[in-house]
């Protein structure tokens, strides 16, 4: 089983791999959505290294070697995520 981070070892996990969070804004992620996975254990939220890399890297954009290039993946991702979110509401809309 791989150790369990509570919020603010989480919190300082993230910041050593450059992506500098605060315990409050991971309290904050979990009540409005956008956060990394975690899990419960007697009502207490945990985090796994796996679960933080994963939410790094889906935020990530790919490798770029200019601004141009970074805008045109910038609006290809926007394009990405809007088609997943309207498959998503097509799902749940029956």
């Amino acid at each position: 089983m791989e150790p369990l981070l509570d919020t603010v070892a989480a919190a300082q996990w993230l910041t050593a791999h450059g992506v500098k969070r605060t315990p409050t804004t991971l309290r904050k992620l979990r009540c409005i959505g956008g956060g990394p996975a975690y899990r419960s254990f007697n009502g207490r939220p945990y985090y796994t290294e796996r679960d933080l890399d994963a939410w790094i890297e889906e935020r990530l954009s790919p490798p770029v070697g200019s601004t141009s290039e970074a805008d045109a993946a910038k609006a290809s991702a926007l394009r990405r995520n809007k088609r997943a979110a309207d498959v998503a509401a097509e799902t749940a809309a029956g």
